[in-house]
């Protein structure tokens, strides 16, 4: 690889369908690894190990099963094994170690004000309409959504971290892939 050439190391984890009471609980997961300045692991991977220049963390939630993802982006080859070191830690932690009231409380609200908000035009009101009868078979799923995000505890995201954020759950791929010619 060029020196200068940004990599990433992405961690795929299996998570059952969008209809799942889950995805909710995984949402805000994302958010706590994923939103900000603050979040754990752009102050791991970013700011405390100085190993990449961006870590975050995505749901893909499908009507089958999805993908949760975590990525590490990297300038240096020879960080790879750090980056991906620090995301797995910090994926660990949420199943060893409750989330703070701070942390939750901040990642809850992000997710219940972005979903207000996506209901403040026709499009965004009929985008939750479509995605929830496409993703969860029910037209109507859409109306929980704001409750099921407040409701998350911290024992929920230690028990759906151990549930599906397991190393055995785990596929990791490396972009590009060592050897490549970019």
């Amino acid at each position: 690889s060029t020196s200068g050439a940004g990599q990433a190391i992405i961690g795929g984890y299996k998570i059952p369908p969008a209809k799942s009471p889950d995805i909710r609980v995984l949402e805000v997961i994302s958010r706590i690894l994923s939103n900000g300045e603050s979040a754990r692991l752009n102050q791991r991977v970013v700011r405390k190990d100085r190993t990449g220049v961006a870590a975050g963390a995505v749901v893909q939630d499908l009507e089958d099963p999805g993908l949760f993802l975590v990525f590490g982006v990297y300038l240096a080859p020879d960080r790879e094994a750090r980056v991906e070191t620090a995301l797995q830690a910090e994926i660990a932690r949420l199943a060893s170690e409750p989330v703070s009231a701070a942390e939750l409380i901040k990642a809850k609200n992000q997710l219940a004000a972005q979903f207000v908000a996506g209901l403040d035009s026709v499009s965004g009101l009929a985008f939750q309409i479509g995605s929830a009868k496409f993703l969860r078979q029910d037209a109507n799923a859409w109306i929980s959504a704001y409750d099921q995000y407040l409701a998350v505890t911290p024992d929920d995201i230690v028990r759906v971290a151990k549930t599906y954020l397991t190393p055995e759950n785990q596929t990791v791929v490396v972009v590009p892939p060592k050897g490549g010619s970019r």
